[in-house]
């Protein structure tokens, strides 16, 4: 029987080399809440888990911890990894800011982040496995927290990829939609 390495070139980088990847090559992602990370092939979210983790070292308020995990998203192709991925992101904030969870509402709104950011897709062809429908990416901000309100804005995938800078004039994505969590 084939293994997974050898039918989908699954291999897990090692945390110590997780740990100096980001920190040499990108870690504003450790300190600014705000920046988006996409990792393209989570795996077990390792690269994610290391970010969140550090997010959340600096704060553990509300606003901080929503906001930390709500710019962080995962694609993979393997339905395990997304539901491993989906469970560390959730444990991490358990073991770091488990006041947090103490609210219902809070708690459902986090898991619901989790589970629209980490995606059961493929990154090259931008669509998700079960259905082959385009990826959409949520973006969210937070007007408020008690009570909880959160715009979302969704984008395809493939827009938020391909958009570019027109010279001096921003030309961003077209949001598909937005509502309102509340």
């Amino acid at each position: 029987m084939a293994t997974r390495k050898r039918l989908f070139g699954e291999v897990f980088t090692p945390e110590l080399l997780v740990k100096q990847t980001v920190d040499t090559y990108i870690p504003e992602v450790l300190y600014d809440p705000h920046l988006t990370v996409l990792e393209p092939a989570v795996g077990d979210g390792r690269f994610l888990i290391y970010i969140l983790h550090q997010r959340l070292s600096q704060s553990q308020d509300s606003y901080h911890t929503l906001q930390s995990v709500s710019t962080l998203y995962g694609i993979d192709i393997q339905k395990d990894n997304v539901i491993k991925t989906r469970e560390r992101l959730f444990n991490v904030i358990k073991v770091r800011n488990p006041d947090i969870l103490e609210s219902p509402k809070m708690k459902d709104v986090l898991h619901l982040i989790i589970s629209e950011n980490i995606i059961h897709g493929c990154a090259v062809s931008k669509k998700y496995i079960d259905t082959q429908q385009p990826i959409t990416i949520n973006k969210y901000n937070i007007i408020a927290l008690n009570p909880i309100r959160i715009e979302v804005t969704v984008y395809n995938l493939v827009d938020v990829v391909n958009y570019q800078y027109d010279n001096l004039l921003f030309i961003g994505p077209l949001p598909i939609k937005r509502y309102v969590l509340d």
